[in-house]
Order: C-alpha cells, then sequence, then structure tokens
C-alpha cells in the first residue's frame, strides 16, 4: 500500500506542474500587456482606483497570517 501513495502523491504533484503551466499560459500575456508585476498592480491599473491595491493587499496579509502561518509555526514548533 506505501507504493501506492507515493504514486498518487507524485500524481498531485504533476497535476499541480500543469495547473501551473497551464496559469502562466493565461495570465503571463495579462501582465505582459499591462506592464504589471504584482497583482495588486494590476488590479489597480484595471480599475484605476488606489483603493483596490490596498484592499487586496489587506486581504492577502489576511490570509497569510491566519491561514498560512499558524500551520508554519505549528509545523516549526
Amino acid at each position: 500500500m506505501n507504493g501506492n501513495q507515493m504514486i498518487l502523491l507524485a500524481w498531485w504533484e504533476l497535476v499541480a506542474v500543469a495547473g501551473l503551466i497551464i496559469l502562466t499560459f493565461l495570465f503571463l500575456p495579462i501582465y505582459d500587456k499591462n506592464q504589471s508585476t504584482t497583482t495588486t498592480e494590476l488590479l489597480e491599473m484595471r480599475y484605476r482606483d488606489g483603493r483596490i491595491r490596498i484592499l487586496i493587499s489587506a486581504i492577502f496579509m489576511f490570509a497569510l497570517v491566519f491561514l498560512s502561518m499558524p500551520s508554519a509555526l505549528y509545523t516549526g514548533a
């Protein structure tokens, strides 16, 4: 059964790489056309409002602090 689980884990990683490649070909032309490097910069240009950049940055920071950091701290402890 351990060998079967390792195959499933490898499949999960290969599908993730395929998804990232698809997203790269989908979003890279959009970022290149708008001459932007970050998601917040792209949204600011798209909606022509500086407040959206602050709002999205706050949402990303909230997600980092309350979703990613606890698991990282728990794992490292």
